[in-house]
């Protein structure tokens, strides 16, 4: 994995996920991102790659019309999996092992819970 920042979009994995979501996966590629998360796929980047995509577009207002009744629930689903990436539920949710503990990392993802709690609580 190549990593250059504690920033979501800073890694091999985030940059393979923009890349998909710019070239017309869009929506579909966010809640697919969300809703078919596993821990033991490890594809801890892409979701947060998925998360700044939700921050930006969160808002019921800037929310994609026809994607509007999935707006809450993959919100809530992607505060879920950021929680339990910082707060492992089980042995195999290995993102912050996979980032040796790293502060800089743990400070980010929790700045996206906030940001995506925000949208939450605007309701």
């Amino acid at each position: 994995m190549g990593d250059w920042s504690a920033a979501p979009w800073d890694n091999d994995e985030a940059a393979d996920w923009f890349a998909r979501y710019w070239n017309g996966s869009g929506m579909d590629w966010v809640l697919r991102t969300i809703h078919e998360f596993r821990a033991d796929t490890e594809q801890y980047d892409a979701v947060r790659a998925a998360c700044v995509v939700l921050a930006c577009f969160g808002s019921a207002y800037a929310w994609p019309y026809a994607y509007l009744e999935q707006r809450l629930p993959t919100l809530q689903a992607a505060i879920a999996i950021l929680q339990n990436m910082l707060l492992s539920p089980s042995e195999e949710w290995g993102f912050l092992d996979m980032w040796d503990n790293n502060a800089a990392v743990v400070a980010a993802v929790e700045e996206q819970i906030r940001q995506l709690q925000q949208h939450v609580h605007l309701q």
